[in-house]
């Protein structure tokens, strides 16, 4: 993999955003952290986050948070293009940005709200497991928002 991303790096300046998300998703998923490449592809990915769709926005702050790399300019500017853009994420991407900001332990009041608007606005799309993964996100950032709360328990029975 150490040549995959020698080789990536060496074109990341000329990436879109998708094939930036993608390479930090695989190598997440992979449970392969490559700093040098994290950090070209967040140099990157910071140079085009207006380009970034909301499912780029996702994957490249669930990669960043499965692998436990806090960078605080890039997930700060994920946080503003999502809130940004907060009814165009799916419910998918609402509950793995909370989970992913909840796994860094980052905390984001405004993130944070606009989260909860839009998941309570889409509540009864969300499966279980969002359901689930967007209740302990909310938790483990000690936010208490009482509607998405009541939200997530109605819909969850």
């Amino acid at each position: 993999m150490s040549a995959i991303a020698a080789a990536s790096m060496r074109t990341l300046q000329h990436c879109r955003t998708q094939e930036l998300s993608n390479t930090v998703w695989a190598f997440a998923t992979l449970l392969l952290h490559d700093e040098p490449l994290f950090d070209a592809i967040s140099s990157a990915a910071l140079s085009k986050m207006s380009e970034f769709q909301t499912q780029h926005l996702t994957n490249t702050s669930w990669a960043f948070a499965r692998l436990q790399v806090v960078d605080s300019p890039l997930l700060d500017a994920i946080a503003a293009q999502a809130i940004n853009r907060i009814y165009d994420i799916d419910v998918q991407g609402l509950s793995n940005i909370a989970w992913s900001f909840a796994k860094l332990m980052l905390m984001d009041d405004t993130l944070m709200d606009a989260l909860a608007s839009a998941s309570i606005h889409k509540i009864h799309e969300f499966t279980s497991q969002e359901l689930g993964n967007t209740a302990w996100a909310f938790a483990r950032l000690s936010v208490c928002h009482l509607p998405l709360l009541d939200a997530i328990s109605e819909q969850a029975i």
